[in-house]
């Protein structure tokens, strides 16, 4: 059974008196908006009484009674009013006090109208990873609560439709339906690997360093093809906006392929004597069947000696 959570989310309603506090009066304040399928709450003051009160709570649509509820209020009091489920619209709100005059306590009576919203509540759609795989099993959680974001037991049916690669999760619930999607991906095993050598720190930015890409497939045959090296250097903290020459050079590789990293020729211009930063080197092989891989690498630089 899917997890229920509770979210915290701030919903604001209007309240609309339906009458004016006086001596030995009554005040009641209700949502000006209901809810359809939720138990909305009415509030009812007395003033100065002395016995309790019978109130009398009738909500109407259309002409026709669909949800009444009552309780005996003696200086403040709640009554809960469960509305239906698929109302919406306008609907006719009564209220009595000791409405059959046969009980005691005040006599009052009055109406307000309210509005229905039919979306009573939500229902929120989880997936325990946004990429799968085919055969892989897909979790799905549904979490349903009420407008004030309490979880709430209502019946949810669901179902999932595939489209183009992107599955959609829909949820229908109270007549409004969500929905949620997954994406469902072949994983590809790389043809082969590629690896730089460089070292591992760069302190003589005035000399050109040895670098080499290998390229093998995963059976360990070497791959032939072209290497293509992108290189630039980049300033790190204090020097984060200093920013090299990019340096761009194409090759053949057969397994493996030699190329120098000249810093000096990346560098940006007029850099501090401390200039702190990394050299940035991305190779991209392309094998003979256009299949590519790419690597990098970023070894940290110094001008300081």
């Amino acid at each position: 059974m899917p997890a229920r959570v509770l979210v915290v989310v701030l919903i604001l309603a209007a309240f609309a008196p339906l009458g004016r506090p006086e001596r030995g009066g009554y005040l009641v304040a209700l949502p000006s908006v209901f809810r359809s399928g939720v138990e909305e709450s009415v509030s009812v003051t007395l003033f100065n009484p002395v016995v309790e009160t019978m109130v009398r709570i009738q909500l109407a649509v259309k002409g026709e009674t669909v949800a009444q509820a009552q309780g005996t209020v003696l200086d403040k009091g709640t009554i809960k009013l469960k509305v239906p489920p698929c109302l919406r619209g306008q609907g006719h709100l009564k209220v009595w006090g000791n409405r059959h005059l046969a009980e005691e306590g005040y006599i009052f009576y009055n109406h307000t109208t309210v509005t229905i919203d039919s979306k009573g509540a939500s229902v929120f759609i989880q997936t325990d990873k946004p990429v799968y795989r085919p055969t892989q099993k897909v979790l799905i959680n549904l979490i349903t609560v009420s407008p004030d974001l309490r979880p709430i037991n209502e019946k949810v049916e669901a179902y999932v439709v595939p489209v183009f690669g992107e599955w959609i999760i829909f949820a229908e619930m109270q007549g409004h339906t969500y929905n949620k999607s997954f994406e469902v991906q072949k994983y590809v095993l790389p043809k082969f690997s590629v690896q730089i050598d460089l070292p591992p720190y760069i302190r003589d930015l005035e000399a050109c360093e040895k670098g080499t890409v290998h390229a093998r497939y995963t059976f360990g045959k070497p791959v032939t093809g072209q290497l293509t090296l992108n290189m630039t250097v980049n300033g790190v903290g204090y020097y984060r906006h200093e920013a090299g020459h990019p340096i761009l050079k194409t090759m053949d590789i057969d397994g493996s392929a030699d190329f120098e990293l000249c810093v000096r020729e990346m560098m940006p211009a007029d850099v501090p004597e401390h200039f702190r930063g990394t050299v940035n080197v991305w190779a991209t092989v392309t094998g003979a069947d256009r299949s590519r891989q790419v690597a990098s690498t970023i070894p940290p630089l110094s001008r300081s000696s």
